[in-house]
């Protein structure tokens, strides 16, 4: 007699390589939708930068340009204009509303004399701008007469000094009160210049003029 016995064969499955694959299938189709919620908002973003781009492009200069921010101005507004009056002994820049005003011959120890003036607007008088260079006296500046002058009437004229060209140049200015007119005296290698500068127009500034002249001033050796 046969006896049967049944045969029961068991089979190992990795459980740990089928939770792996299911998690990666779940991760991939996590990203996947990740991914498809990404693309809109990454378009929108691609477009806003070439938009930002063009727009700087058509707000800002031409290449090889500078963007100069300046103050605001109005169709009246105009830029200082100068001229060079030169002589054998110096040349300085002077603003143009002046004219050159023909002089007689000059006076006995004057080596050069020029006067330039322009009439003002609206009102009667003048502006004016007289350059007068000599010899200067053996001794130094104090023994200038035109400098003493000026030293001995204290009440009118406050003196001073500022430095131009590496020297010092001595200033005279009109006290409140008097007419306007301001002064410089340049001692400068053996030469004495005397740039004089006086108008009617009290709201003129004359001694941003006189410096103007004497910060351009080259002397000719």
């Amino acid at each position: 007699m046969k006896l049967w016995v049944p045969v029961v064969s068991f089979k190992q499955i990795d459980l740990s390589s089928k939770k792996h694959t299911r998690g990666a299938k779940t991760k991939s189709a996590f990203i996947f939708r990740r991914s498809r919620l990404f693309v809109p908002a990454a378009a929108v973003l691609v477009v806003a930068l070439l938009i930002g781009l063009v727009w700087r492009n058509l707000s800002s200069p031409n290449h090889g340009q500078i963007a100069v921010l300046s103050a605001e101005t109005t169709p009246d507004t105009k830029l200082p204009e100068f001229t060079t009056l030169t002589t054998g002994f110096y040349s300085f820049n002077y603003s143009q509303r002046y004219n050159q005003i023909p002089t007689d011959i000059a006076p006995a120890g004057i080596l050069d004399q020029k006067i330039l003036a322009y009439k003002l607007g609206g009102q009667p008088g003048q502006s004016k701008i007289e350059a007068i260079i000599k010899a200067a006296p053996y001794g130094g500046i104090t023994l200038d007469s035109t400098y003493d002058y000026y030293l001995k009437h204290g009440a009118q004229y406050k003196m001073s000094n500022r430095l131009y060209g590496g020297e010092i140049v001595d200033i005279a200015k009109s006290k409140k009160g008097q007419p306007p007119e301001t002064i410089a005296l340049w001692l400068h290698n053996g030469f004495l210049l005397t740039v004089k500068l006086t108008t009617a127009d009290v709201q003129q500034k004359i001694d941003g003029e006189l410096n103007d002249v004497l910060s351009s001033v080259q002397w000719r050796e």
